[in-house]
C-alpha cells in the first residue's frame, strides 16, 4: 500500500504560548496528492483519519506525561470520532478537505501533540486508499523541552520519525 505524507499547520510555533490562547492545528488535503510512488488529483473524499494524542509532562514529581482528553481540544473543521476521542477525521463534504484542532492549555506546563506512529487511512475518488502519515510543518520542534524528562531515546526517536511530535510551553 502506499504512503501518503502530510504536514499540519500550527497558528503559533513559538516555544513558549501564553495561558490562555488556542493552539490551532490546521491540516488540510491538497487538490494534487503525491504519494511515495504517483501523483493523483483528488476529486473526492472517502475517508482521510489520523490519531494524534495531546499530553502534558508532570515537571514537578514524577517527570511523566498525562493524557489529555476532551474537552480541553475541539474540532471547528472534520471531526472526533465519537468511539474513540483521539481518533480525528477530515471533512468530506466540501473542498477544501481538511481538519481543523483546537487546543486550549487550562494551566501552565509543558505539553506535547503527538502522532500516532500507526498510520492513518486516507481513500480518495472511491478507488485509491493509502496510508496517511502526519508531520508538522513548523521550523523547530522544541523537543529539548521534553528531552530532559522523558530521556534523551525518546526525543532521539522523536527528531527522527515521520509521524508528528510537537512540544511546547505554556506560560
Amino acid at each position: 500500500m502506499e504512503n501518503v505524507k502530510l504536514s499540519a499547520a500550527i497558528n503559533n510555533s513559538n516555544q513558549i504560548i501564553p495561558l490562555g490562547d488556542t493552539l490551532k492545528i490546521t491540516l488540510l488535503l491538497p487538490d494534487t496528492l503525491v504519494s511515495n510512488t504517483s501523483s493523483l488529483f483528488v476529486q473526492s473524499l472517502q475517508k482521510a483519519q489520523f490519531y494524534m494524542y495531546i499530553n502534558k509532562i508532570d515537571t514537578t514529581t514524577t517527570g511523566r506525561a498525562t493524557l489529555i482528553n476532551q474537552p480541553a481540544y475541539w474540532v471547528t473543521k472534520g471531526s472526533i470520532s465519537s468511539t474513540n476521542s483521539f481518533d480525528f477525521e477530515f471533512n468530506k463534504d466540501l473542498k477544501p478537505y481538511g481538519v481543523n484542532i483546537n487546543f486550549k492549555p487550562s494551566e501552565k506546563g509543558i505539553y506535547y501533540l503527538e502522532v500516532v506512529s500507526q498510520a492513518g487511512q486516507l481513500k480518495i475518488n472511491n478507488s485509491y486508499e493509502a496510508r496517511l502519515i502526519v508531520n508538522f510543518n513548523v521550523p523547530d520542534k522544541h523537543i529539548q523541552l521534553a528531552s530532559q524528562f522523558l530521556g534523551s531515546a525518546w526525543a532521539n526517536e522523536a527528531m527522527i520519525r515521520e509521524f508528528g511530535v510537537y512540544v511546547f510551553r505554556v506560560n
